[in-house]
């Protein structure tokens, strides 16, 4: 039994997949790797590039490891995200409200009668 980790690029923040297969094909000559699954008693083949793999070995300890790793990060990556998407959140609150204080006061200063004739034509 060999174990795989690739790349994702389908979804976003998913960084990677794990996988095992009972066999490949590997071509020096070839930039993808091919995998070979069984589904319901039928061989099933799918391509992968070599350039989204990420690990392929027959250590199952070590694949495991390196999968329980990837998930560390993949979490803090997402944590990271969502951490930011709130900051940028409340930065955008806190503007909107700075620049609606700001035109609330420009328009009080507009309705005064001892501002200049220019500002109460804006």
């Amino acid at each position: 039994m060999y174990y795989v980790i690739k790349k994702q690029h389908e979804t976003p923040l998913s960084t990677f997949v794990g996988f095992s297969v009972e066999k490949f094909i590997n071509s020096k000559s070839n930039h993808s790797i091919i995998f070979e699954f069984q589904k319901d008693g039928k061989p099933i083949r799918k391509w992968v590039e070599k350039k989204d793999m990420i690990l392929l070995t027959d250590n199952k300890e070590y694949y495991q490891n390196t999968l329980r790793y990837f998930s560390t990060i993949e979490d803090t990556k997402k944590r990271l995200v969502k951490d930011a998407q709130l900051h940028l959140m409340k930065a955008m609150e806190t503007f909107t409200n700075t620049m609606q204080t700001s035109m609330d006061t420009f328009e009080k200063l507009k309705d005064c009668s001892d501002i200049p004739c220019m500002l109460k034509n804006l």
